[in-house]
């Protein structure tokens, strides 16, 4: 039979110091953690950024190849607002709404080019025309603004530009 001398030293609880060092434990582990989740976070806006653009950029690509929208000038660059495109899921940045986000197109012998261009009202975006496949986070910039995105530019050796208004007429 235990004395009550034991069963009451086995009702102690942890000392100040077990309780500090859990403390200091938990401190370090927040303080790795933290930067970590924010920085996967903040990548994942990024690649949810260009995805939506990538997306926008398919539903332009099914506009032009169903003959909705006429592209076919060899020097004319092409501003077709993502307003006007109809895609599966949303039209937003996730940093904010974008303001304004263009697909461009380019028509030549060899078929069709697309590029991205945008701001979005956070200021993420690309303010030059930027080819799809080179969509990436490291290309992105910060701190635009909406008279950033100049539409009156032609890409490579066109003489033109055209804006489609945001219904996609001409």
């Amino acid at each position: 039979m235990k004395s009550n001398k034991s069963v009451i030293k086995s009702r102690e609880g942890f000392t100040l110091i077990e309780l500090i060092a859990v403390i200091i434990i938990l401190a370090i582990l927040l303080i790795i953690a933290i930067p970590a989740v924010s920085a996967y976070l903040d990548n994942s806006k990024y690649n949810t950024y260009i995805s939506t653009a990538k997306e926008i950029i398919g539903g332009a690509r099914n506009m032009v190849n169903k003959g909705d929208l006429e592209v076919f000038d060899l020097d004319t660059t092409y501003y077709i607002p993502s307003s006007c495109i109809d895609t599966e899921g949303g039209k937003v940045s996730p940093f904010g709404e974008f303001d304004p986000a263009y697909v461009v197109v380019n028509y030549d012998e060899n078929g069709f080019s697309y590029y991205w261009m945008s701001a979005d009202t956070e200021g993420f975006g690309f303010s030059t025309p930027t080819l799809i496949d080179e969509l990436t986070i490291d290309k992105m910039e910060d701190g635009l603004k909406a008279s950033d995105i100049k539409t009156n530019r032609s890409v490579g050796t066109r003489s033109y530009s055209y804006i489609f208004n945001k219904t996609c007429t001409g």
